[in-house]
């Protein structure tokens, strides 16, 4: 999960130029965006970034869909596990 939240900063300060938060606020943020449910994730997202611009869009899509799939492969390796 820490490559998926490290992307998602990344590009969350080009597409902000970087300067919407400070490193830690950003860190705190996607941490907690990383532990939601993803119409949460998309809604807490589409509030901090245009939304109607193509590009925003795809990393908001995008950035869901990374942490659907750790989350899901966590899933099934704690099952394999049990």
């Amino acid at each position: 999960m820490d490559q998926v939240k490290q992307w998602g900063i990344s590009e969350f300060k080009r597409l902000t130029s970087g300067g919407i938060f400070e490193n830690d606020e950003l860190m705190q943020l996607f941490d907690n965006l990383c532990k939601e449910d993803p119409s949460k994730i998309s809604g807490e997202l589409s509030n901090l970034l245009d939304f109607s611009l193509k590009e925003n869009k795809a990393f908001i899509s995008d950035f869901v869909e990374r942490v659907q799939k750790v989350v899901s492969y966590q899933d099934k390796a704690k099952k394999v596990q049990s």
